[in-house]
């Protein structure tokens, strides 16, 4: 046998292994939160409706309890990833919500690892390598995980495939492991709010994409409705473990108040026990998820 043909044959077996991932891949993540967001965003009217985005605690927020709204959150977002998505909507898609229902928690605006960014081949999709890249660390990493991400999807994509195939009674029980809240005396003290904190929870991305985030809805005549979801006592101290939380928000409260945009701040972090948590991030469904639907719905004052 030839080199040439060798060569041949070794490429045309990668080809083969690489569609066969790829096939592979696209099956595992139909149902996954992700493409779930793609099918709700395609199905969104021009008007007239009210969105929910940010990260896994706005999936909380069950839409057949809130007239014409429509989740478009997922797993560990950020807010330059929201900011993305909403200007998709608005300038690709023509179309407006009326409202904007975000999650607004600790660490929104904190220092993130943009070169490495997980998933990076969806949210190819919508970010805009150039308006990103300013605050890349490592800016030839930074475009290199996009590239690669493109051509070879499934390489970011171990958690779905895991789960997809084995997230049966076993990895449910690790998960719970895991997630395992700590007792508050766990958990250290309190550190003064320094400037490595500061940096930390509010880093100029952060800031930067949530100001833009700001403007699109004031350009939009969009009402945010900024919601600090339900946690567990040590998720809410361990997220905030060298600075006081209510001085974070407070920080917050004065970039919305310069923004000029239509703004309401819900706040439920404290609303519920321990025992109403699946873990410490995120509440049980069923009522308690309808229940604390209704309690949003009557602080927007929208009817249910």
């Amino acid at each position: 046998m030839s080199r040439k043909l060798k060569i041949s044959i070794l490429l045309l077996a990668v080809l083969v292994i690489h569609v066969l991932l790829s096939w592979g891949y696209k099956r595992v993540m139909h149902e996954s939160q992700l493409m779930k967001c793609d099918r709700e965003m395609l199905s969104l009217p021009a008007k007239n409706y009210n969105l929910i985005a940010g990260n896994s605690h706005a999936l909380s927020v069950q839409t057949e309890y809130w007239e014409n709204s429509h989740v478009i959150a997922s797993y560990g977002e950020e807010i330059h990833q929201s900011y993305f998505k909403l200007k998709h909507i608005l300038e690709v898609q023509s179309s407006r919500p009326d409202t904007l229902l975000l999650s607004f928690d600790l660490g929104m605006m904190h220092q993130l690892a943009l070169k490495n960014q997980a998933h990076q081949w969806y949210w190819n999709k919508y970010e805009s390598s150039r308006e990103l890249a300013p605050f890349a660390s490592k800016k030839f990493e930074f475009y290199s995980h996009r590239i690669v991400s493109g051509i070879f999807p499934y390489m970011d994509g171990e958690v779905e495939v895991y789960d997809y195939f084995f997230a049966k009674k076993d990895s449910t029980q690790l998960m719970r492991k895991s997630t395992e809240i700590k007792k508050l005396d766990e958990i250290p003290p309190l550190r003064q709010l320094s400037d490595t904190c500061l940096k930390a929870q509010f880093s100029p991305c952060g800031i930067h994409f949530f100001e833009a985030l700001l403007q699109l809805c004031k350009e939009n005549s969009i009402v945010l409705a900024l919601v600090r979801f339900p946690v567990t006592p040590h998720y809410y101290w361990s997220q905030s473990t060298c600075f006081e939380p209510e001085a974070y928000y407070t920080s917050c409260d004065s970039m919305l108040q310069k923004s000029g945009v239509n703004f309401k701040i819900l706040d439920f972090h404290d609303r519920y026990e321990e025992e109403f948590f699946r873990d410490p991030h995120h509440l049980k469904g069923g009522e308690i998820r309808k229940e604390f639907t209704i309690e949003i719905l009557k602080e927007l004052h929208f009817s249910h």
